[in-house]
Protein backbone atom coordinates (compact mmCIF):
# COMPACT_ATOMS: atom_id res chain seq x y z
CA UNK A 1 0.00 0.00 0.00
CA UNK A 2 1.45 3.62 -0.92
CA UNK A 3 0.23 6.62 0.59
CA UNK A 4 1.37 9.74 -0.09
CA UNK A 5 0.58 13.40 1.06
CA UNK A 6 0.93 16.86 0.34
CA UNK A 7 0.13 20.03 0.88
CA UNK A 8 -2.73 21.51 -0.80
CA UNK A 9 -3.56 24.81 1.25
CA UNK A 10 -3.06 27.04 4.09
CA UNK A 11 -4.81 29.54 5.41
CA UNK A 12 -2.50 31.72 7.30
CA UNK A 13 -3.66 33.33 10.55
CA UNK A 14 -2.89 37.42 10.66
CA UNK A 15 -4.09 40.63 10.22
CA UNK A 16 -7.78 40.65 11.46
CA UNK A 17 -8.11 37.19 12.35
CA UNK A 18 -5.83 35.69 15.40
CA UNK A 19 -6.71 31.94 14.53
CA UNK A 20 -7.99 29.61 11.74
CA UNK A 21 -8.55 26.70 12.14
CA UNK A 22 -11.23 23.35 13.91
CA UNK A 23 -12.69 23.14 10.39
CA UNK A 24 -14.89 20.40 9.04
CA UNK A 25 -15.48 19.70 5.03
CA UNK A 26 -18.64 18.81 3.43
CA UNK A 27 -19.36 17.65 -0.12
CA UNK A 28 -21.88 19.81 -1.78
CA UNK A 29 -24.51 18.45 -4.16
CA UNK A 30 -22.47 19.72 -7.11
CA UNK A 31 -19.61 18.01 -6.42
CA UNK A 32 -17.73 21.02 -4.89
CA UNK A 33 -16.02 20.24 -1.40
CA UNK A 34 -16.68 23.51 1.45
CA UNK A 35 -14.40 23.64 4.29
CA UNK A 36 -15.94 25.47 7.33
CA UNK A 37 -13.50 26.55 10.08
CA UNK A 38 -13.49 29.01 13.08
CA UNK A 39 -12.22 32.36 12.39
CA UNK A 40 -11.18 34.57 15.31
CA UNK A 41 -12.01 38.36 14.27
CA UNK A 42 -9.51 39.72 17.77
CA UNK A 43 -5.91 40.04 18.53
CA UNK A 44 -7.36 37.62 21.29
CA UNK A 45 -6.84 34.25 20.33
CA UNK A 46 -8.17 32.80 23.52
CA UNK A 47 -11.33 30.26 23.44
CA UNK A 48 -14.00 32.59 24.53
CA UNK A 49 -12.79 35.70 22.15
CA UNK A 50 -14.67 37.09 19.33
CA UNK A 51 -15.16 34.22 16.27
CA UNK A 52 -17.09 33.29 13.54
CA UNK A 53 -17.92 30.11 10.86
CA UNK A 54 -16.07 30.88 7.29
CA UNK A 55 -15.71 28.88 4.62
CA UNK A 56 -14.01 28.25 1.93
CA UNK A 57 -14.33 26.20 -1.42
CA UNK A 58 -12.51 23.83 -3.79
CA UNK A 59 -13.69 22.74 -7.67
CA UNK A 60 -11.35 20.30 -8.39
CA UNK A 61 -11.25 17.92 -5.81
CA UNK A 62 -9.31 19.68 -3.13
CA UNK A 63 -6.37 20.55 -5.24
CA UNK A 64 -7.09 24.26 -4.88
CA UNK A 65 -9.31 26.43 -2.84
CA UNK A 66 -10.85 30.19 -2.75
CA UNK A 67 -14.02 31.68 -2.98
CA UNK A 68 -13.78 32.33 1.17
CA UNK A 69 -16.97 33.87 2.83
CA UNK A 70 -18.42 34.00 6.80
CA UNK A 71 -20.97 31.10 7.20
CA UNK A 72 -22.40 32.32 10.18
CA UNK A 73 -21.88 35.06 12.30
CA UNK A 74 -22.17 34.61 16.29
CA UNK A 75 -25.12 36.62 17.15
CA UNK A 76 -25.33 39.66 19.76
CA UNK A 77 -24.45 39.25 23.08
CA UNK A 78 -22.42 36.24 22.07
CA UNK A 79 -18.67 35.47 23.46
CA UNK A 80 -18.22 33.65 19.73
CA UNK A 81 -18.84 30.45 17.84
CA UNK A 82 -16.46 27.91 16.81
CA UNK A 83 -15.66 24.36 16.75
CA UNK A 84 -18.06 23.17 13.23
CA UNK A 85 -18.99 19.96 12.28
CA UNK A 86 -21.19 18.59 9.31
CA UNK A 87 -23.54 15.91 8.97
CA UNK A 88 -25.29 14.86 5.63
CA UNK A 89 -28.58 13.26 6.44
CA UNK A 90 -30.44 10.91 5.02
CA UNK A 91 -32.71 13.07 3.01
CA UNK A 92 -30.03 15.19 1.78
CA UNK A 93 -30.32 18.03 4.33
CA UNK A 94 -27.44 19.39 5.88
CA UNK A 95 -26.68 19.79 9.93
CA UNK A 96 -24.58 22.49 10.33
CA UNK A 97 -23.21 22.25 14.11
CA UNK A 98 -21.29 24.06 16.11
CA UNK A 99 -20.01 25.69 19.73
CA UNK A 100 -21.86 28.73 21.18
CA UNK A 101 -19.91 30.64 23.81
CA UNK A 102 -22.42 33.04 26.20
CA UNK A 103 -22.30 34.47 29.55
CA UNK A 104 -24.39 34.08 32.37
CA UNK A 105 -24.15 35.35 35.90
CA UNK A 106 -20.84 36.04 35.36
CA UNK A 107 -20.27 32.34 34.26
CA UNK A 108 -19.11 31.08 30.64
CA UNK A 109 -21.77 28.62 29.14
CA UNK A 110 -20.45 26.57 25.99
CA UNK A 111 -23.14 24.74 24.59
CA UNK A 112 -23.74 22.81 21.20
CA UNK A 113 -26.16 24.12 18.45
CA UNK A 114 -27.46 23.48 15.31
CA UNK A 115 -28.61 24.75 12.13
CA UNK A 116 -30.50 23.10 9.10
CA UNK A 117 -30.00 23.23 5.59
CA UNK A 118 -31.65 22.31 2.62
CA UNK A 119 -29.46 23.92 0.31
CA UNK A 120 -26.13 23.54 1.23
CA UNK A 121 -25.29 26.25 3.48
CA UNK A 122 -26.40 28.45 1.10
CA UNK A 123 -29.19 29.74 3.86
CA UNK A 124 -29.39 28.37 7.80
CA UNK A 125 -32.20 27.54 9.54
CA UNK A 126 -33.23 28.87 13.43
CA UNK A 127 -30.23 28.08 16.26
CA UNK A 128 -31.41 24.64 18.43
CA UNK A 129 -29.65 24.13 21.40
CA UNK A 130 -29.10 20.97 21.44
CA UNK A 131 -27.15 20.66 25.22
CA UNK A 132 -29.98 20.33 27.67
CA UNK A 133 -28.32 22.09 30.67
CA UNK A 134 -26.62 25.54 31.50
CA UNK A 135 -22.87 23.60 31.15
CA UNK A 136 -19.77 24.26 29.51
CA UNK A 137 -19.88 21.18 26.47
CA UNK A 138 -16.97 20.75 24.53
CA UNK A 139 -17.66 18.75 21.35
CA UNK A 140 -14.80 19.19 18.97
CA UNK A 141 -14.94 19.55 15.30
CA UNK A 142 -15.65 17.07 12.79
CA UNK A 143 -17.13 14.66 15.90
CA UNK A 144 -21.10 14.26 15.34
CA UNK A 145 -21.64 10.75 13.59
CA UNK A 146 -24.78 9.40 12.76
CA UNK A 147 -25.23 5.32 12.95
CA UNK A 148 -25.71 2.40 10.81
CA UNK A 149 -29.88 2.76 12.55
CA UNK A 150 -30.12 6.51 12.14
CA UNK A 151 -29.44 8.05 15.56
CA UNK A 152 -27.06 10.84 15.81
CA UNK A 153 -24.18 10.95 18.35
CA UNK A 154 -22.62 13.69 19.49
CA UNK A 155 -19.85 12.90 21.77
CA UNK A 156 -19.16 15.79 24.71
CA UNK A 157 -17.36 16.43 27.73
CA UNK A 158 -19.28 18.52 30.26
CA UNK A 159 -17.75 20.59 32.48
CA UNK A 160 -18.85 23.03 34.97
CA UNK A 161 -19.18 26.73 33.84
CA UNK A 162 -16.18 29.06 34.69
CA UNK A 163 -16.11 31.87 35.66
CA UNK A 164 -15.28 34.57 32.76
CA UNK A 165 -11.64 35.44 32.80
CA UNK A 166 -10.90 32.51 34.37
CA UNK A 167 -8.99 28.92 33.04
CA UNK A 168 -11.46 25.47 32.92
CA UNK A 169 -12.00 23.64 35.79
CA UNK A 170 -9.75 20.62 34.67
CA UNK A 171 -12.63 17.84 35.53
CA UNK A 172 -15.12 16.68 33.15
CA UNK A 173 -17.05 13.66 32.38
CA UNK A 174 -18.05 12.52 28.93
CA UNK A 175 -22.01 11.79 27.82
CA UNK A 176 -23.46 11.55 24.58
CA UNK A 177 -25.84 13.60 23.34
CA UNK A 178 -28.30 11.97 21.24
CA UNK A 179 -31.20 11.90 18.61
CA UNK A 180 -33.26 9.82 17.13
CA UNK A 181 -35.45 11.75 14.81
CA UNK A 182 -32.18 13.62 12.73
CA UNK A 183 -31.57 16.70 15.06
CA UNK A 184 -34.94 17.73 16.22
CA UNK A 185 -35.00 16.42 19.53
CA UNK A 186 -31.88 15.81 21.68
CA UNK A 187 -30.97 13.91 25.42
CA UNK A 188 -27.62 13.06 27.29
CA UNK A 189 -26.38 9.78 28.40
CA UNK A 190 -25.47 9.70 31.54
CA UNK A 191 -21.71 11.32 32.33
CA UNK A 192 -18.93 8.73 32.78
CA UNK A 193 -16.00 9.71 34.76
CA UNK A 194 -12.27 8.48 34.89
CA UNK A 195 -12.10 5.43 37.04
CA UNK A 196 -8.85 6.61 38.81
CA UNK A 197 -7.35 8.86 41.74
CA UNK A 198 -5.57 11.19 39.69
CA UNK A 199 -6.43 14.91 39.10
CA UNK A 200 -7.26 14.56 35.52
CA UNK A 201 -10.74 13.91 33.66
CA UNK A 202 -11.83 12.48 29.99
CA UNK A 203 -11.76 15.48 27.39
CA UNK A 204 -12.43 15.97 23.68
CA UNK A 205 -14.04 12.76 22.78
CA UNK A 206 -14.27 10.97 19.52
CA UNK A 207 -16.54 7.87 17.76
CA UNK A 208 -15.91 5.82 15.49
CA UNK A 209 -18.60 2.96 14.60
CA UNK A 210 -17.52 -0.74 13.63
CA UNK A 211 -18.65 -2.81 10.71
CA UNK A 212 -20.82 -4.81 13.35
CA UNK A 213 -22.11 -1.71 15.18
CA UNK A 214 -20.22 -1.47 18.02
CA UNK A 215 -19.16 1.67 18.84
CA UNK A 216 -15.76 2.68 19.87
CA UNK A 217 -15.17 6.03 22.21
CA UNK A 218 -11.50 7.32 22.46
CA UNK A 219 -10.99 10.57 24.84
CA UNK A 220 -8.37 12.51 25.50
CA UNK A 221 -6.80 12.32 29.13
CA UNK A 222 -3.68 13.93 31.07
CA UNK A 223 -2.31 10.42 31.84
CA UNK A 224 0.03 10.24 28.19
CA UNK A 225 -2.46 8.32 25.77
CA UNK A 226 -6.05 7.93 24.61
CA UNK A 227 -8.74 6.28 26.54
CA UNK A 228 -11.34 4.13 25.60
CA UNK A 229 -14.24 2.35 26.00
CA UNK A 230 -17.14 0.03 23.75
CA UNK A 231 -20.66 0.09 23.37
CA UNK A 232 -23.00 -2.36 21.71
CA UNK A 233 -26.16 -0.69 21.98
CA UNK A 234 -25.83 2.75 20.00
CA UNK A 235 -24.21 4.67 22.68
CA UNK A 236 -26.37 4.15 25.72
CA UNK A 237 -24.15 2.19 27.99
CA UNK A 238 -20.82 1.94 27.92
CA UNK A 239 -17.81 -0.75 28.64
CA UNK A 240 -15.60 0.00 31.53
CA UNK A 241 -13.21 3.17 30.20
CA UNK A 242 -9.60 1.66 29.77
CA UNK A 243 -6.22 3.33 28.83
CA UNK A 244 -4.74 2.48 25.02
CA UNK A 245 -1.30 2.91 25.13
CA UNK A 246 -0.87 2.41 21.34
CA UNK A 247 -2.40 5.87 21.07
CA UNK A 248 0.29 8.00 23.38
CA UNK A 249 -0.95 11.70 23.20
CA UNK A 250 0.25 14.44 25.42
CA UNK A 251 -2.90 17.24 25.43
CA UNK A 252 -4.69 17.02 22.14
CA UNK A 253 -7.69 15.16 20.63
CA UNK A 254 -7.45 12.22 17.94
CA UNK A 255 -9.55 11.95 14.82
CA UNK A 256 -11.00 8.14 13.81
CA UNK A 257 -12.97 8.04 10.21
CA UNK A 258 -13.13 5.04 7.71
CA UNK A 259 -11.69 6.52 4.32
CA UNK A 260 -11.49 4.62 1.15
CA UNK A 261 -12.00 1.62 2.72
CA UNK A 262 -9.20 2.12 5.47
CA UNK A 263 -9.91 3.34 9.15
CA UNK A 264 -7.02 5.90 9.73
CA UNK A 265 -6.63 7.51 13.12
CA UNK A 266 -4.69 10.85 13.34
CA UNK A 267 -3.03 12.13 16.71
CA UNK A 268 0.17 13.17 18.21
CA UNK A 269 2.18 10.07 19.05
CA UNK A 270 4.88 11.35 21.74
CA UNK A 271 3.83 12.13 25.62
CA UNK A 272 5.15 14.05 27.41
CA UNK A 273 8.23 12.85 29.27
CA UNK A 274 11.74 14.58 31.02
CA UNK A 275 14.04 15.77 29.04
CA UNK A 276 11.89 15.75 25.39
CA UNK A 277 12.89 19.07 23.38
CA UNK A 278 9.63 19.93 22.00
CA UNK A 279 7.50 22.83 20.96
CA UNK A 280 4.91 24.72 23.50
CA UNK A 281 2.23 22.25 24.13
CA UNK A 282 3.47 19.51 22.91
CA UNK A 283 1.49 18.84 19.67
CA UNK A 284 4.01 17.71 17.54
CA UNK A 285 4.99 15.00 15.48
CA UNK A 286 1.26 14.48 14.00
CA UNK A 287 1.24 10.75 12.72
CA UNK A 288 -1.54 8.56 10.76
CA UNK A 289 -2.11 4.60 11.58
CA UNK A 290 -3.43 2.97 9.33
CA UNK A 291 -6.08 -0.18 9.96
CA UNK A 292 -7.34 -2.73 6.86
CA UNK A 293 -8.94 -4.90 8.95
CA UNK A 294 -11.92 -1.87 10.53
CA UNK A 295 -9.58 -1.13 13.27
CA UNK A 296 -11.07 -3.84 15.12
CA UNK A 297 -8.52 -4.76 18.20
CA UNK A 298 -7.41 -1.36 18.15
CA UNK A 299 -4.00 -1.89 18.75
CA UNK A 300 -0.44 -2.97 16.89
CA UNK A 301 -2.18 -5.46 15.07
CA UNK A 302 -5.11 -3.97 13.95
CA UNK A 303 -3.47 -0.56 12.49
CA UNK A 304 0.11 -1.85 11.79
CA UNK A 305 0.84 0.91 8.88
CA UNK A 306 2.10 4.55 10.60
CA UNK A 307 2.31 7.38 8.01
CA UNK A 308 4.54 10.84 9.32
CA UNK A 309 2.44 13.54 8.57
CA UNK A 310 4.61 16.21 10.50
CA UNK A 311 7.72 15.91 11.98
CA UNK A 312 8.93 19.69 12.73
CA UNK A 313 9.65 20.10 16.57
CA UNK A 314 9.34 23.80 16.44
CA UNK A 315 5.72 23.63 14.95
CA UNK A 316 2.49 22.08 16.39
CA UNK A 317 -0.56 20.37 15.17
CA UNK A 318 -3.11 19.61 16.39
CA UNK A 319 -7.48 19.67 15.80
CA UNK A 320 -7.86 17.33 12.50
CA UNK A 321 -10.71 16.88 9.71
CA UNK A 322 -11.14 14.66 7.22
CA UNK A 323 -13.33 14.32 4.07
CA UNK A 324 -13.63 11.54 1.90
CA UNK A 325 -13.16 11.47 -1.26
CA UNK A 326 -13.07 8.63 -4.74
CA UNK A 327 -9.28 7.43 -4.22
CA UNK A 328 -8.37 10.29 -2.02
CA UNK A 329 -8.68 12.00 1.57
CA UNK A 330 -8.38 15.23 2.78
CA UNK A 331 -7.26 16.77 5.59
CA UNK A 332 -7.11 20.02 7.48
CA UNK A 333 -5.56 20.86 10.61
CA UNK A 334 -4.10 23.48 13.18
CA UNK A 335 -0.51 25.01 12.50
CA UNK A 336 1.52 26.90 14.92
CA UNK A 337 2.91 28.67 11.47
CA UNK A 338 6.06 29.09 13.23
CA UNK A 339 4.37 31.00 16.08
CA UNK A 340 4.21 30.18 19.61
CA UNK A 341 0.63 29.59 19.22
CA UNK A 342 -0.11 26.11 17.91
CA UNK A 343 -3.81 27.16 17.30
CA UNK A 344 -2.84 29.35 14.73
CA UNK A 345 -3.25 28.76 11.01
CA UNK A 346 -4.83 26.05 8.73
CA UNK A 347 -3.31 23.91 6.66
CA UNK A 348 -5.36 21.34 4.07
CA UNK A 349 -3.27 18.38 2.76
CA UNK A 350 -4.57 16.07 0.21
CA UNK A 351 -3.45 12.49 0.67
CA UNK A 352 -3.52 9.83 -1.90
CA UNK A 353 -3.67 5.73 -1.46
CA UNK A 354 -2.70 3.13 -3.68
CA UNK A 355 -3.37 -0.64 -2.75
CA UNK A 356 -1.63 -3.75 -4.04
Amino acid sequence: MDIRHRQVGFIAAGGEYSRTGEGAFLRLHNGSIMLAYTEYDTADFGDDASAHLAAVYSHDEGETWGEHRILLEKSEGDCNIMSVSFLRLPNGEVLLIYHKKSLKDGKVLCQPCLRRSSDDCATLGEEVLCGVRDKYYVVNNDRVIQLKNGRILMPAAVYEPPMAGNPLIPFAGVCMIVSDDNGHTWRETEEIRIPVPHRTSFEEPGLYEHEDGTVWCYMRTQLGCQWQMLSTDGGETWSVPRPNMLFTSPASPMLVKKVCGLTVAVFNPIPNYYGRQKALWGRTPLVMLVSETDGVGHDLAAFPTSVMLEDDPTNNYCYPAILEGEDYFLLSYYHSNNTACPLNSLKIVKITIEKE
